[in-house]
């Protein structure tokens, strides 16, 4: 535009007065004075091109130097977008943290408070509240020692204390009052301490586990063992009374009866006689019935003393005793070699001895008796068992065969105290173990138990 003023300059005059604005004029404006101009130049069509390279230069320098600012501006709006979208990032990271912390506080099964470094109650969670009974506002602001036992504040200061300057003090078991008065029981344990602007410790974290519920499990517990302990001693009085109170009366009767025997069974009759047979099998009966319930007392008050045990060589020796005393019976037996249990030696013979008995007592009216012993694997668990092919039993008594004094059959048929298996099971139980049976009448039964290893 400015070329084009100049040209028309040296071929022209123009002799009408130059705008003041004309600098500001748009372009097409500016075009359309110039091809008014007159071909002869004059003086003032010669400023208004000066004024015109002026104006121009001077819009050059300045839109150069609005160019450069607006770059500068545009980087430092760049800038300040970045830190304020990194300020935004950092401020939704803190938000979330502290959504998170408060959830795990405030939702927290264990009681959680903030401390003040001056020992008094700046926060407490709604476990805290709910345990306790009181209201936020009750709490806030009070020293923690003011709901705290009489006896227990001076440990709980020594904690605070502690604690306040930045040692790890031990945890300390409290006992807090309730707003119904009821007494709470808690262990303190204490937490990190907070810094005001990260400098400064402004409270602590206090973590309370309450342990109310645990302490009234402990008195019952308590209450229990010594209930068992006083009904051990009593045991132990009516075993000792059983022993000698009892035994040494059918002991006098075994006595006379064998002098009556002995010096006047001429003098009775057949019915005299039958009498007489009739005492003894009762005095066996109520020695054998004495002697197993001593056996049940000494089970429940024996301290285990574990070893390695051969059962084939235990029921081995226990079988030569019963064909001595018995060498009239004939009776099969397939015992399985190397069955080792680990258990009390003692308590583990009194019951195998008793399931064998069983066996052959029950075989006793069979034309071929069989018994067999032997160990079994059953779902990764070594199982001894005793089979035999006897008298048998109902599988609708099986879950009382176990009980004290229980007979299936009657005592003319087959003589016992019905206390045997009751042995059994309770040697069976004191090791962890488990025992079941299987029967069929008249087709024998089968006893399965299982010892816990170790």
């Amino acid at each position: 535009m400015i070329k084009k003023l100049f040209h028309l300059n040296k071929q022209s005059s123009y002799d009408a007065p130059v705008p003041d604005n004309l600098h500001s004029w748009p372009a097409k404006q500016v075009d359309t004075l110039c091809d008014t101009l007159p071909r002869n130049g004059s003086d003032n069509a010669q400023g208004l091109i000066y004024r015109l390279q002026l104006n121009q230069s001077e819009l050059e320098t300045r839109t150069k130097d609005l160019n450069r600012e607006f770059k500068m501006v545009q980087h430092e709006l760049i800038a300040a977008n970045e830190k304020l979208k990194q300020a935004c990032d950092e401020y939704e990271r803190l938000r979330l943290s502290e959504e998170r912390y408060r959830f795990l506080y405030e939702e927290s099964p264990a009681v959680n408070a903030v401390i003040g470094m001056d020992g008094t109650i700046l926060d407490i969670n709604k476990q805290a509240l709910n345990s306790l009974g009181y209201a936020k506002e009750e709490m806030l602001g009070q020293p923690l020692t003011n709901f705290v036992v009489p006896r227990q504040r001076e440990d709980v200061r020594r904690q605070l204390g502690a604690s306040a300057r930045g040692e790890q003090p031990p945890t300390t078991e409290v006992s807090i009052y309730a707003q119904n008065g009821d007494l709470r029981h808690f262990i303190l344990v204490p937490g990190n301490l907070v810094y005001h602007r990260g400098s400064t410790p402004h409270s602590f974290i206090y973590i309370a586990l309450d342990m109310t519920k645990h302490k009234e499990m402990e008195e019952q517990l308590q209450n229990r063992t010594n209930e068992l302990l006083a009904a051990n001693r009593e045991l132990k009085a009516f075993a000792h009374s059983v022993s000698h109170d009892l035994r040494n009366p059918l002991n006098n009767m075994a006595a006379m009866v064998d002098v009556l025997k002995m010096y006047y069974a001429d003098l009775m009759d057949a019915d005299g006689n039958k009498c007489i047979e009739q005492i003894e099998t009762n005095i066996y009966r109520m020695t054998s019935t004495i002697s197993n319930l001593l056996e049940l007392s000494i089970i429940s008050q024996h301290e285990l003393k574990k070893q390695d045990v051969d059962l084939s060589a235990i029921t081995d020796s226990f079988l030569s005793e019963l064909k001595k005393s018995n060498p009239w019976r004939n009776v099969e037996v397939i015992v399985q070699s190397g069955i080792i249990v680990n258990a009390d030696k003692g308590l583990i013979r009194l019951a195998l001895e008793n399931l064998i008995r069983n066996a052959w007592k029950y075989t006793s009216k069979v034309k071929n008796p069989r018994i067999e012993i032997g160990m079994q694997d059953h779902n990764g668990r070594r199982v001894v068992y005793i089979k035999d092919n006897g008298a048998g039993f109902d599988m609708n008594h099986a879950e009382i065969i176990f009980e004290p004094f229980t007979r299936l059959h009657s005592q003319e048929k087959y003589r016992g105290t019905g206390i045997g298996l009751s042995i059994v099971q309770r040697v069976v139980h004191k090791h962890g173990g488990t025992i079941c049976a299987e029967g069929q009448v008249d087709r024998g039964a089968t006893f399965y138990f299982t010892l816990v290893t170790g």
